[in-house]
Order: C-alpha cells, then structure tokens, then sequence
C-alpha cells in the first residue's frame, strides 16, 4: 500500500496555518448586526464577547474592542470590514478568484492563509480600509478622542489664481490617528520583524510548520502595511466656492483620503495584487525577491510566498471553488479580458440562457414634472461556464 507522506505533510501543514492564523478573521466583523444610529457608540462588552465566541476576534483584536478608549473607534472597524468585502469582491467580479472567500469569514479557506497573492490584497485592502474609515471619522467628529487631522501647507494650491484666493479649512482626516489606531489593531509592525534575530532567512527551505508560520506572518505584515501606504498616497484636495453669485472668489480647501469605492484607488489596489512580488527570503522583517543582490520590496508593493491556483477547477485544499456556472462573456469584450468565457471557464465552454425581462422605458415628464414611464419587455441573453 502506498502511502503519500508529502501530500500527508502539506495537509498538515495547511491546517495548522489556519488554526493559527488570525490575522483577517476580524472581516468577519461585517456579519454582525450595528445599525446607523450606533455609530457614535463604542462596542460594548457582550458585543466584543460574541464576536469572540464565535473566534472573529481574537487575541489583540479582542483587546482593542474591550479597551476603554479604542472601543468607540470598533464602529469604524465595522464598517470597514464591510467595505472591504464589498469593494474587494467589486474589484475582482471579473477574474476567476472573485475574492467571494471573504464571504465566509471566520471561517478561513486556503488561498487565504497560505502566503498567496490573494490574501495579499485581502490584507491589503482591508487595512487600507480601517485608515479610511478611522482618519475620516475623525474629521467628521464621529469618533471620541479623535480631533482633525493637521494639513501640510506645502500642498497648498497656489494663493493668487485667477479663480480667487485659496486657503485652507475646513476639518483635515486625521491620518496620524488612522495610522495610530490601525497599528494597535493590526498589530502590523510586531508582524514585520523579530529584533532577537538578524539572520538571512530563505523562506522556500523553511522545514517546519513554526518557521512557515513566521515567515507568512512577516508577510501579512508586510501587506497590511503596503495597503496603508496605499490609502496614504491617495490624497486628494477637495474645495468649495465661497463667494458673491457663486462668483468663487475664495476657494476654500481641504485634503481627503479618497474613498474606497474610488476608481482610481481600486484599481492601484488591483494593479498592485497583478504586480505583486514573490519574495524568497527575510531578514529582520525585510523580505527579500532576491536575496543575493538585496533587491527588496517598495512600500506599495505587495508579497506572496506560495503560487497561486490556476482557480479553473475545485481544490479545497488551495481555496479554489473553480468557474462552473460563473457568468462570463463574448460580446463588448476582447479575448484577452478576464471575463471572456474562453478564459472565465478555462476552456470547457459555456451554456447560454434567455430570459425576459420587463424594465421602465419611454420616460417622460408630465405637465407637473413627474416622470412618467412606460413598461417594455426585453430579451436578457446570459452565459455560463460549463
């Protein structure tokens, strides 16, 4: 009888890594019930011990939640544990890993615990999204302790413009204090490194699953700390006219981070995943893509240590669900796009359906400004991975 002791180490090995990895189980935080009224209230005690129970947080996310001061900051995490998913799974609609994973958080599956470049932009978008949600917050007067943010005058627009004056007012989102709080709820910069040890580390001959654990938490920390920088980098001004008439003598400015369902934010985020760096050693928490010439990694850039699946066909044991019944398409698209079905289903093919559907059409406006809308019937055509 054969016995297959490689396959038998590596499932031994995923299980242990996601046993012991904690580190995104807090975006299953979305799945909890906090209406719009209680955003100016911290998490209580039984509302962090049920997201404990049922092992959404853990360890120092749990003790961010019950601290006395950072509980009132838990409504912003909340929220940007939503956005995350959402935007995450916008982002990625298209392409054959469509980060629909993140749905079932706690509950972890592979992709995202094995160093993959999925779990890259899963932690990358999400830190990304704790500084949005905190910094702006902040300049909102939503959240407790949490005063505006500083505007560096060196960004100010030019004063003499033909439009009018500039200066700036207003409330700055506070990124010294997203960045403040994300680092004591990610606890990304003790992920990073080990002070105890400065030895050249070459992650593809780690041999026991402790040394694979630490290598896949320096790159955790890795990325959560590339999604901030990310989010950093994404300011923007954003002014309003005051004058006579609208006449826009004065313009008065204020720096924003962009939101995250921003456009141009999203699609740094997806470029950085399609870029992302493999990385083949550590020192000190600085990873390595080639070690020998000390080629590193930039601040934007995201790592991963373990290739991904091609994600055509059902693997558990590597977090692919695979394409069957995906939605995919022929028309409006080129055939290098992730979408098309030659692609979205690896090849098998596709089946097509036609459904009817009824709409609104022919709007126009009565005498008294009401639209008014007529209702048409129209042919959907849809097509499906076999």
């Amino acid at each position: 009888m054969n016995f297959n002791f490689a396959m038998l180490g590596k499932i031994v090995l995923i299980s242990f890594i996601i046993k012991n990895n904690t580190c995104i189980r807090w975006l299953g935080l979305g799945k909890l019930m906090r209406v719009h009224e209680q955003e100016m209230d911290g998490f209580t005690q039984a509302e962090c011990d049920d997201a404990k129970s049922i092992e959404i947080l853990r360890g120092r996310h749990y003790k961010f939640c019950v601290h006395q001061k950072h509980r009132f900051a838990m409504h912003a995490v909340y929220m940007a544990s939503k956005a995350a998913s959402f935007y995450c799974m916008r982002t990625f609609k298209d392409r054959r890993w469509n980060c629909k994973s993140i749905e079932d958080l706690p509950k972890l599956s592979a992709e995202l615990t094995l160093g993959t470049q999925e779990q890259a932009i899963v932690h990358a978008f999400s830190s990304a999204a704790i500084l949005f949600e905190i910094s702006r917050r902040c300049s909102q007067s939503k959240l407790r302790h949490c005063p505006c943010g500083r505007d560096n005058l060196q960004n100010k627009p030019s004063g003499d413009s033909q439009s009018g004056t500039f200066y700036h007012s207003s409330c700055t989102d506070n990124v010294e204090m997203g960045m403040e709080y994300a680092k004591k709820f990610l606890g990304y910069e003790r992920m990073k490194r080990n002070k105890k040890e400065n030895i050249l580390k070459q992650i593809n001959y780690a041999k026991t699953t402790k040394e694979r654990k630490v290598f896949l938490k320096r790159i955790n920390g890795h990325n959560y700390a590339a999604g901030l920088e990310i989010m950093k980098r994404s300011w923007k001004s954003k002014c309003k006219c005051h004058g006579v008439s609208g006449s826009c003598t004065n313009q008065v400015c204020f720096r924003q981070l962009r939101r995250l369902d921003d456009d141009i934010l999203l699609m740094k985020l997806k470029n950085q995943y399609l870029a992302a760096k493999y990385v083949t050693a550590e020192r000190n928490g600085i990873l390595y893509t080639d070690p020998k010439n000390k080629i590193g990694l930039e601040d934007t850039e995201l790592a991963f240590m373990e290739h991904s699946s091609d994600y055509c066909d059902p693997e558990p044991k590597v977090g692919s669900v695979g394409t069957v019944n995906r939605q995919c398409e022929i028309k409006n698209v080129t055939t290098a796009d992730t979408n098309h079905c030659n692609i979205m289903c690896c090849g098998r093919g596709f089946r097509n359906t036609i459904e009817q559907e009824t709409i609104q059409c022919k709007c126009n406006l009565d005498q008294n400004f009401n639209v008014k809308c007529k209702l048409c019937t129209v042919i959907k055509e849809n097509k499906f991975c076999l």
